[in-house]
């Protein structure tokens, strides 16, 4: 795989050269260069575009084919606001491909997963923590919870259980809080299909995974951010449930404004986005930009993964229209013709734009902000190939 040429910079002249925009642009980070119509400095920051009026929502979607060039964008970006504007990162990586730019960053690991550290369904308050328990039993059941059942679930919840083995005793057996205007055995009733889906979390090959008793960790104000390494629980086919959980953790803990500029990170994203429960968890997510300021980048491979849950039901189909309605950036690499006329479905397309997405060269993307139009080469500086490198040799997808 060819390498993208370097821009001509030391690492001492890059803060200097990301302070300048171009004329029709707003001031940014430089990514590359302007290909469409000339050959001109291209630069993106989210927070500059929306004080200019030219994007409402700091979401981001990057989608292209395997080799395209995604993550090679996504690291070196990340590690440009770090340095310029001193960005909180967290990043879900799968796979592992993030922990060069971790180490760089100073951002913590947390490991997911049976046997690395689990997760805490039950961490929080308030409608957070039902949301996240009755997805997790929809998940199991293959099913959405009646309204009695979803209602005696909040009830036990509302009694404050620490943990999901606790929910779990709390199902079984109600505490007389949760029982104080409907009787026992109603409840206990409705509540049995709930009971033995969310036990089965708690051993087989589940478990581990939620057991976590304490609270889960926390983000400080003055803290580089996280790593939320996922990789052990994909393996384990416990991918769904663990990302549904995981969203909630990161939704309760951005969900506050900050003076820093937050970034979220869901890279390879495709091997999950096609669930309507993941789907519903990262328009939670996306939904922050508007109202904590936090940007969310979610990196898929085809359109074709989005719309995979589009025929569900008319919820789904729903949630991918808000998920791509809140992506007021989206960066479209090289898409195999297989996908054009999903692609051109999906980001609402013009037959130019399609043309070109099937011949783009790697590292080159078709950029759709607001009114904005570009096809954009992404460059990279010579500083920054240990952000890519994510084998013997530099890796740029």
């Amino acid at each position: 795989m060819s390498r993208p040429e370097i821009i001509p910079l030391t690492s001492a002249c890059v803060p200097s050269a990301w302070c300048w925009g171009t004329q029709r642009r707003p001031p940014g980070l430089a990514i590359g260069w302007e290909l469409s119509g000339g050959r001109r400095a291209w630069h993106w920051d989210p927070w500059a575009w929306r004080r200019a009026g030219i994007i409402e929502a700091y979401t981001t979607l990057v989608m292209g084919a395997s080799g395209a060039g995604k993550s090679s964008l996504i690291k070196t970006y990340l590690w440009r606001q770090v340095q310029a504007h001193g960005a909180q990162l967290v990043v879900t990586d799968p796979k592992g491909e993030y922990a060069n730019l971790a180490a760089a960053a100073g951002l913590r690991a947390v490991h997911i997963g049976p046997g690395a550290g689990g997760i805490n369904p039950m961490s929080g308050v308030g409608p957070e923590v039902i949301d996240t328990a009755v997805a997790l039993a929809e998940h199991r059941l293959g099913r959405a919870l009646a309204g009695e059942e979803e209602d005696a679930l909040a009830r036990v919840i509302e009694t404050r259980p620490p943990s999901l083995a606790a929910l779990v005793l709390a199902c079984e057996d109600p505490p007389a809080a949760a029982v104080a205007r409907i009787p026992k055995d109603v409840l206990t009733s409705r509540l049995s299909p709930v009971y033995y889906a969310l036990r089965s979390y708690l051993g087989g090959r589940w478990a581990g995974l939620f057991d976590r008793q304490a609270p889960n960790p926390t983000l400080g104000e003055h803290d580089a951010g996280i790593v939320v390494d996922l990789g052990i629980t994909a393996l384990q086919g416990a991918a769904v449930p663990a990302m549904v959980v995981v969203a909630s953790w990161l939704r309760q803990l951005l969900a506050h404004k900050s003076p820093r500029r937050r970034i979220v990170v869901l890279d390879e994203g495709w091997a999950l986005v096609g669930h309507p429960l993941v789907l519903r968890a990262l328009l939670g997510l996306a939904k922050l930009g508007r109202s904590a300021g936090v940007q969310l980048i979610l990196a898929v491979h085809r359109p074709s993964d989005l719309l995979s849950a589009v025929g569900a039901d008319a919820n789904s189909r729903d949630t991918v229209a808000g998920l791509i309605s809140e992506a007021n950036t989206k960066i479209l690499y090289r898409q195999d013709p297989g996908e054009l006329a999903a692609a051109t479905r999906l980001c609402q397309l013009s037959a130019t734009e399609t043309r070109e997405l099937a011949r783009l060269p790697a590292h080159w993307a078709l950029w759709r902000a607001g009114s904005l139009r570009a096809v954009v080469q992404h460059q990279l500086l010579a500083s920054e190939v240990g952000m890519v490198d994510t084998s013997d040799e530099v890796r740029l997808d």
